[in-house]
């Protein structure tokens, strides 16, 4: 039987994540060891990513156990990895999508849309793109800081925080049932491939698994993430570029890439919808955004 050393960090999701990795490899009859790896980012939760050196401390002590050839695979969310992966690895395989939106999960739930949410309510989120996005849409809320994992962000409702603004996918993955008003992409953006699972390797062990790919790897899902992956990269967006970028109708004629960059404090929003782009259009779509979009947004950081 073919050994695989599942390696993700050690959050309720990321465990429920390389979980739902072993059930799709099932026809394949693999035995699978798991490794829970405590990241930098799971460590430092009381400052910003931004302050602190961005999404890839998620994923800087699962990559250099994939490289220390401890672990064979990655699992990891795929809004955590940077666009450009290191030249030794290998995005190797994406899951189906979850559900990409934000949700605002309330305290009371009788609050069903956002108008319900009483004028002041404290919203804890420590996302310059939620926090922009939030303010946008109400500018009398008062945006707090708040990180930490999906348990300990629903906790804040009972420590003084009035809503909390999540991932839906997470949300699903992990069996929450919990009261929360659904944010469209035209109110919140998502991140780049926000409910996306992906698996990394090292780039020389690719061939070895490629059965597993086979599988494993979803090809609408894959053209999304790829398409909103390049659009950073020919950017040059950083994690400290408040900005949120989804492709929908994927393996459809209306395949849409929705755009929006905000500023965090103010919640100024710029927002442009482009019709089925491509590969090739990435650049080009980069130079209209560099072109019309307002300075102060782009340049925020």
């Amino acid at each position: 039987m073919t050994l695989v050393r599942l390696g993700c960090r050690s959050s309720d999701l990321a465990k429920a994540q390389a979980a739902l990795v072993q059930v799709a490899c099932d026809p394949l009859g693999y035995d699978f060891v798991k490794t829970d790896i405590t990241t930098t980012g799971d460590r430092i939760t009381d400052r910003p990513l931004y302050e602190v050196g961005g999404k890839n401390l998620f994923c800087k002590e699962i990559d250099l156990a994939l490289r220390q050839s401890v672990i064979d695979w990655a699992v990891h969310s795929l809004k955590d990895v940077e666009s450009d992966l290191a030249p030794d690895l290998a995005l190797a395989a994406v899951l189906p999508a979850e559900d990409p939106r934000d949700v605002l999960v309330v305290r009371d739930p009788a609050w069903r849309t956002l108008a319900d949410v009483p004028w002041g309510a404290s919203v804890g989120t420590s996302s310059l793109r939620r926090a922009g996005h939030l303010r946008a849409v109400r500018g009398d809320w008062v945006i707090q800081s708040l990180r930490g994992n999906v348990p300990t962000r629903l906790k804040a409702l009972h420590n003084g925080f009035d809503a909390v603004i999540l991932a839906r996918a997470g949300l699903n993955r992990l069996g929450i049932q919990q009261a929360y008003i659904p944010l469209d992409g035209d109110v919140i953006t998502p991140a780049v491939a926000q409910g996306v699972i992906g698996v990394v390797v090292r780039r020389d062990e690719m061939s070895r698994w490629s059965e597993a790919w086979a599988v494993l790897d979803h090809a609408p899902t894959r053209l999304r993430v790829t398409l909103e992956r390049a659009l950073l990269s020919a950017l040059g967006a950083t994690c400290k570029t408040p900005i949120g970028v989804y492709v929908e109708n994927v393996g459809t004629s209306a395949l849409t890439l929705h755009v929006s960059l905000v500023h965090p404090q103010s919640g100024a929003r710029w927002y442009r919808r482009y019709p089925a782009p491509n590969m090739a259009d990435m650049d080009t779509v980069a130079s209209d955004i560099l072109r019309h979009a307002p300075k102060n947004l782009i340049a925020w950081a």
